[in-house]
């Protein structure tokens, strides 16, 4: 959370109590607390609001920030639950995953950009001795033309809209004016 962030909801918090906090407090609440998520933070200052008197005891926020942190955790958790259910069992059927032949795809695709940008660098490297070169580009070529054949094997096996989605990625067509 941004100072700022910090700031609006301390300022809360003390008018809640009609406390006073001189800047080096604020700043010593800050450097202790700066660390959470707003969201955590807002909540806790509420719960804190909820107490008979102004929370001077540093660890005793600590402790409701704490607890509305691990609060929250189980808020996402539980929020996501669906969703990685879900997403367990397309890995279980073969949908998605490693094995998946979209992810090989995938991997073929950004293997085959670094491959081209590694040659582009052994291309340019005027340090390196001839014959290395050479044998460094050949093996790139093989390596660039084993995952031009994944790609041409793998298209055709995922839908249409996948395939544009990463020719859109890994194949932008440039036009010449």
């Amino acid at each position: 959370m941004t100072k700022n962030e910090f700031n609006g909801q301390f300022l809360r918090l003390c008018r809640g109590f009609k406390f006073e906090a001189t800047d080096e407090q604020a700043e010593a609440w800050f450097r202790r607390v700066g660390h959470v998520a707003l969201s955590v933070w807002a909540e806790s200052v509420t719960n804190l609001l909820c107490a008979d008197r102004f929370p001077r005891d540093l660890d005793r926020v600590l402790t409701v920030v704490e607890i509305q942190a691990q609060a929250a955790r189980a808020k996402a958790v539980q929020r996501d639950k669906p969703i990685a259910a879900r997403a367990a069992e397309q890995i279980e059927q073969g949908e998605y995953g490693a094995q998946s032949q979209l992810f090989q795809v995938i991997k073929a695709f950004a293997g085959r950009e670094q491959v081209r940008r590694y040659q582009a660098l052994v291309t340019k490297n005027e340090d390196m001795p001839a014959t290395t070169k050479r044998l460094e580009l050949v093996r790139l070529r093989t390596e660039e033309a084993r995952l031009e054949a994944v790609i041409r094997d793998g298209l055709p096996a995922i839908t249409n809209e996948e395939a544009l989605q990463l020719m859109r990625r890994y194949e932008p067509v440039e036009v010449s004016v």
